[in-house]
Order: structure tokens, then sequence, then C-alpha cells
């Protein structure tokens, strides 16, 4: 993604030779961000566009390794000189990137919007942006779409990678030369491993960090030296070989492309195809596919401009998506996407080409560049530290408590965990009898009007929910994003079960979840399953059967201990983030706008059901209403109050009753219960 065009100031004949511009290469970062640009537009062919990055990191690796390597080789290698290049290429288009950034999140964002952004930013000027996102892969972090500075992941790799490889390489040269390749394909070759193994045990850490991608670096880097210690040129390839290497190549990408998708554990060994691809077309460059696919001048003209483009799409889609409450229309987004090609060729010619050729001093420039890094990060932690400046939109304060405190809670155990929390807040003692929530985040949403409801009433009360892992005896959710899920979630409920039905003094006990997730939100590789059946292939219909089977179970145990038992049906859905509605219409500057892109995402009013709602699982929702009736529990339905006739409200007289477009907050959950007789009171 970070171009590396060969420098052709004073350099021998002899190296100018050896180290040719080449066109195809352009083309082929053209290829990458077109694909990265079109997935992101999510334009039907390319649900495998993400792709495109692993194109640009074989690219660097190629680039680098060969600069590096023969810098190193012909002993004119300075860690100075290589840190000032890779200063001059990266960062001025992404500093003028972040002014307009810092710009729009201040004009645009609310306070806590503006805070998460912060966040963002400090991650990225301190080139650690990929170590954040990971970190921040939680089950509340918004989604990737409402992160304007989420294209620099790809930038912290790269720039962690520019940190070892070059002093790695260098005290290979020296101390272990004869060896010297031999340690690259073997550190390569256990990226390669780890990749494999941890997008299994932890997707996100494999996605997101340097030992599971260094491979892919590393496979430009095999070819690079492998060229130079040889001193065979990849042009030597001869054009009856490189005709089939140069389309087995870019079929290849085609294919990884256009069929691979978001649910692809990745990358681990799915990542061979596009690297593969753009390995062998990087080994071809006599081929038809490199002579006159992609060196031809639209092809090179997109691959110039590649990472101004790659930097300005994502944050203009991100803010269009934020204002909007949602992903904007195909038509808004092309348009948005031709916008910043356009602001990127302009970025090319007036930023990064005059920065690049710059011929200061490097002590000097170094020095001011770090004084800028300096600067652009002081400026979001002040931003952090103050809150994203709630004096900017207090009216919104009540409304992002709100959000705030369903975003936070503190007793819904997170993925990897399999144990409740069975202290304070989370249980709390009564002089009479207890009251009991199991479930999902669904569940958890209830908690704190639950809590009031029990104490009010002189019951104790104990939250015991895991993140997308309802009460289901015997049954479990698999989750392809989340590896050993199913086994933690039973083990959780397990747990769960056994002190509830081993607790005399809990009398009642409300089972809730998103009960229609697996169908909705998961596709064919998430469904409800009998534990320790992790493998077994699953339809539908079994999942709903299993449904049926654990709740009936769980409903049973807990009445046959003399347990009152409640089962919620779920809320209704919102298609939109009702949260984004409030600010839209609350904050001046950014209504405008809003009204723009989305004419609907300024309205407090009721919603349509049946036009804006997004359709339940209808075989779900009859399955846990059917299944409370069988087992003898009584049925909450959390939708009678929220729902009026046809009408569905997240707002009422300036209350928010929804955190995002499916929990809610404490308000929306004491609306929703209003009227259920769940407790008598014993005081």
């Amino acid at each position: 993604m970070l171009r590396e065009h060969m420098n052709q100031e004073n350099i021998t004949a002899a190296e100018r030779k050896k180290r040719v511009y080449r066109a195809d290469i352009d083309g082929l970062r053209g290829l990458a961000i077109i694909s990265v640009v079109a997935f992101h537009l999510r334009l039907t062919p390319f649900h495998g566009g993400f792709i495109g990055v692993d194109i640009f990191f074989v690219i660097s690796g190629y680039l680098i390794g060969s600069l590096v390597y023969r810098d190193i080789a012909g002993t004119k290698f300075s860690i100075a000189h290589f840190y000032e290049r890779r200063a001059k290429r990266i960062l001025p288009a992404l500093f003028f990137v972040l002014v307009f950034s810092y710009i729009a999140a201040f004009a645009l964002l609310s306070p806590s919007e503006l805070r998460g952004f912060c966040a963002e930013a400090v991650a990225t000027v301190s080139s650690s942006a990929n170590f954040y996102y990971w970190l921040r892969s939680d089950y509340f972090s918004s989604g990737a779409e409402f992160k304007p500075l989420l294209m620099t992941w790809s930038l912290g790799i790269e720039e962690q990678f520019y940190l070892v490889f070059p002093l790695a390489l260098l005290l290979l040269y020296r101390y272990a030369k004869r060896g010297l390749y031999r340690w690259i394909v073997l550190v390569t070759a256990l990226s390669f491993v780890c990749s494999i193994v941890w997008v299994h045990v932890n997707p996100s850490a494999a996605f997101y960090l340097l030992p599971t991608r260094a491979w892919e670096l590393g496979l430009g880097v095999i070819i690079a030296i492998y060229e130079a210690q040889h001193e065979w040129s990849i042009t030597n390839v001869k054009s009856r070989s490189a005709n089939p290497l140069g389309w087995v190549g870019l079929t290849m990408i085609g294919a990884s492309a256009f069929l691979y998708n978001g649910r692809v554990s990745f990358p681990g060994a799915a990542a061979t195809l596009p690297t593969l691809g753009t390995a062998c077309l990087i080994m071809a460059p006599g081929s038809f596919v490199n002579r006159r696919l992609l060196s031809s001048r639209p092809m090179v003209f997109v691959g110039l401009v590649s990472y101004s483009w790659y930097l300005w799409h994502w944050p203009l889609l991100s803010f269009a998506t934020i204002v909007s409450g949602g992903v904007p229309s195909v038509w808004i987004s092309v348009s948005i996407a031709v916008v910043s090609l356009a602001v990127a060729v302009l970025s090319y010619h007036l930023i990064e080409k005059p920065f690049r050729r710059s011929v200061s001093p490097t002590t000097p420039l170094l020095a001011r560049y770090a004084a800028l890094v300096v600067l652009f990060a002081a400026m979001p932690i002040i931003g952090y530290v103050g809150r994203g400046f709630p004096g900017r939109a207090p009216e919104l304060l009540s409304a992002e408590a709100a959000v705030h405190d369903v975003m936070r809670n503190v007793c819904l155990a997170d993925y990897g965990v399999s144990t409740p929390r069975l202290i304070s807040p989370c249980v709390t003692e009564g002089e009479g009898p207890k009251l009991a929530l199991l479930g999902d985040s669904h569940a958890a949403s209830l908690g704190s009007a639950l809590e009031q409801l029990a104490t009010k009433n002189g019951y104790g009360f104990e939250q015991l929910t895991k993140s997308s892992c309802p009460q289901l005896s015997t049954v479990t959710r698999r989750m392809a994003l989340h590896p050993g899920h199913d086994v933690e979630c039973a083990a959780f409920n397990r747990v769960v079960l056994d002190h509830v039905l081993g607790d005399s003094k809990i009398t009642v006990v409300v089972i809730a979840g998103y009960w229609s997730a697996p169908s909705i939100d998961g596709g064919n590789e998430d469904r409800y399953i009998d534990t320790g059946q992790s493998e077994k292939e699953v339809s539908e219909e079994e999942s709903h059967s299993n449904l049926h089977s654990g709740l009936l179970r769980t409903i049973s145990l807990l009445r046959s201990a003399g347990k009152r038992v409640f089962v919620a049906t779920d809320v209704p859905r919102f298609n939109f983030d009702p949260v984004s509605n409030v600010r839209n219409s609350e904050m001046k500057g950014r209504r405008s706008l809003a009204t723009l892109l989305a004419s609907g995402s300024v309205s407090l009013a009721p919603i349509m059901q049946e036009t804006l709602i997004k359709p339940a699982d209808a075989a779900a929702d009859k399955i846990v209403r059917q299944t409370a009736e069988e087992g003898g529990a009584q049925l909450l339905d959390l939708g009678r109050n929220l729902c009026a006739g046809s009408l569905c409200r997240f707002w009422n007289s300036g209350v928010l009753f929804y955190a995002d477009s499916q929990h809610l907050t404490t308000a929306g959950a004491e609306y929703a219960l209003r009227g259920e007789n769940l407790v008598s009171n014993v005081n």
C-alpha cells in the first residue's frame, strides 16, 4: 500500500539497471486499491475485496526488501536515511488526512464519539493503530464503518515492519551472511504457521498483528533477496513461462476478491491465494497480464495515487456513515469514492511528490517530522482527556450517559470468559427472595431496570449474563467469528444453571436473549448446536430444533426446582442507529449534512414497523413463544409497549429507549416492562 518507487538519485548505472522502475508494480497497486475501495462500497462482486491489503503487503515486502538488501550489500545502508525516506513517503499525506479528520470530527461527532475518535487518532500517530483495533474488538465496539481512522491499521503493521526488518537484515548480513536467506524463509514460514493457528484461536489478533501478517511481507522479501543474491532478474523469465505465471496470478487474486467474504477465516491459509497470486505477478513482468493490463496507463495512474486514495476514501465514507446512522446508499457511497479519488490525485501531485523530492538534511528533517508527530498526538490526547468537549452538545449528555451505561455493563461476561461475576454489583442481597436474570447482551440491557424493580419490592438481584450466550441447557451457540465460543458459552451456562438451581433464595428467574441472532446475523456458520458437537454441520431447521429443546430443558429444570420462570421475547430491532438520529436532531452542525445524506436520519418520531424495523426471525420468535407456553413459563412480550399498533418508538419526550439498533437503555427497559407483574412486594 505504501509506495516505494525506486529512487533514481545518486545511484550508479549498474544499480540503475538492477532497480528499473516497473510500471506493472504500480498497476498491481491499482488493482489492490480498486479491490479495497469496491469492498468498502459494498459492490456485489467484491465480497473479498479486503484482500487488496494483502497485495499491498507483498508488494511492500518485495520493494523494501530489494531496497534495503541492495543498500546493505553495497555497504551504503543508513538507518537514518532509510527512516527519512519512509517519513517523506508516509507522513505528509497522512498528516493532511488527519487535519481534515480532526476538523470533521470536532464539527460532526458527539462528545462520546469524539472521545473514541481521539483514541483512534493517538493510536494512528503512534504507529499502533493495529494494536488499538485488536484490543477494541470487544462485543460492544462499534462497527468498522463507524471508525474514521480504521484504515490506518495496515499502516501500523507496515511501520512496525519498518522498525524491525532493516535492523534484523543488517544483523543477519553481518553475522550470518551465508544463512541469511534461510533465516528469512524460516521466519516467514513460522509467521505463516502462526497465522494458520491463531486465525482459529484468536481471529482478531491474527488479523491485526504483525507476527501473523509478517509472512505476507516476507514473501515479497524472499523474492527480492533471491533476485539480488543470484544476480538474477525476474525480467529474465521467458515469456512462455511468464504468460502462464501472469494469468495464474491474476486468476488467484480475482478468485479471492470475488469468492471470499467477511466470514472466511482470514488471514490464515486463505490468504495464500491473493499473496501467492501477487508473487506470481511480481515474478512475471514479461507476461501479457503485466505488460498490457497492469502496465496500462489507467492502471498505473490509479496505482500512483493508491496511497492517497487509500487514506482519503475511508474517513469520508466513515463520517458519512456516522452521520446517516447506517450505511449510505450505493450512489452516495460511489459519489464519495469518486470525490476521494479526485482528492487523492491532488494529494499525490501537491503533497506526496513535493515532499518526497525534498532535499532537506536528514537530521533536521527527521526532527521536524518528530515534532509534528508529537503535535498530532497532543491534540487528540487533549480531546480524550476533555471527554470529547461535552460543552459542544450539552443537550446530549443524558442520552450519551444512558448509552454509556449499557455499553459498559460490567456484569456482561465478554468473549473468552466462562464464569459469571457472583459479586457486587452483579449480585445484590435483599431481605427476602431474589430475582435472577439469565441470558446474553439483550438480557443484560434489562439488568438495571430489573434490579430497580427487585430492590423496590424487597428482592435481591443477580445478573448472570454473557455476550452472545442465551441460557440454553445442553445447547450452545456456535459463532464463526469467535472460535471456541460454543465451549465457553456451554461452560458458562452450566455454572449459572447449577448456581441458580442450588440457591433456594432465587425464586424468580427471567430468561432473555437475542434468539434470532444465528439466523439474522450469523449466516450459515452461526447455529444453535448441542454441546460437544462443535464440528457437526447443522442446518437452520436443526438450529431451531436445538433452540426449542435447550430452552425447554432450562425452563423444566428451573420450574422443577420451584422457580417462577419468565421468558422474554426479543425487542424490535431497527435498521438504523436510533442514537445517531438523536445526535443528528440535537446537533445543528450535523443536522444539515444528515438531511442531505439520509432524510430520515434526523427524525425522532415512531417508526412504521413494517417498513423500518428489521424483520425478526419469525421461526425463532414462534419457537420462543411456544416453548414458554409448553414449559409452563410466563411470557414477557418486550415489544408490547415499545410498539403501539404499527408504530415502534426509540425516543419518548426527551428520553432515549435504545443504546443502538437492538439494545435497550435502562429507560427503554423500564418502558418495555411496564405492566408486567414479575415480583410481589415482600416488605
